[in-house]
């Protein structure tokens, strides 16, 4: 796996951890 794909792969990662976080922050308040 070269670096820009590595980049790529973790900004989405990242993205999903962000959005999961907002949902689970929003539900539980």
């Amino acid at each position: 796996m070269d670096t820009e794909e590595k980049s790529y792969f973790m900004g989405s990662f990242n993205c999903v951890c962000q959005c999961v976080i907002n949902n689970v922050y929003n539900a539980s308040f």
